[in-house]
């Protein structure tokens, strides 16, 4: 996953997803120590293992400046990135770009596999080749 502000941590938590919402099935805080991923961008992506075939949500993103945002304080409310890694597999999700709009956090979404090819090359050549195009969707997010 691509994230363009550097220095930012990621929370992504295991859940269970219904036909419009995602629910952490752990506290899902900055503390936590029952987070499927927790860390720090590097070089504008997170890197990590996560388990397989079971649903995994962004639950918060703390930013340099010690800011914490979580989908509930983004600009588009309660929504959540959601996504399912397959085993065995490496998968691009997505890039995210966080936009400071008024006093929140918008995020951006791209694609953009071959900028995360080129990095894996650079970062982890042995995946690099690996590497294929995931998918996600936007659901309403439990704690809101």
């Amino acid at each position: 996953m691509g994230v363009s502000n550097e220095d930012t941590r990621v929370g992504i938590s295991a859940g269970t997803v219904d036909e419009r919402s995602f629910t952490a099935t752990n506290d899902v805080s900055i503390l936590s120590k029952n987070l499927a991923f927790e860390g720090l961008v590097h070089n504008g992506y997170i890197v990590g293992k996560v388990p397989a075939d079971t649903p995994l949500g962004l639950v918060f993103l703390q930013t340099d400046d010690n800011a914490l945002y979580s989908p509930c304080m983004l600009t588009d409310l309660s929504n959540t990135l959601v996504f399912n890694a397959k085993a065995g597999k490496v998968i691009y999700i997505a890039g995210i770009e966080m936009v400071r709009y008024y006093q929140k956090l918008k995020p951006n979404y791209r694609s953009d596999i071959q900028r995360a090819r080129a990095f894996l090359s650079s970062h982890y050549p042995n995946l690099a080749g690996s590497l294929e195009p995931g998918t996600y969707r936007m659901l309403r997010s439990n704690k809101c």
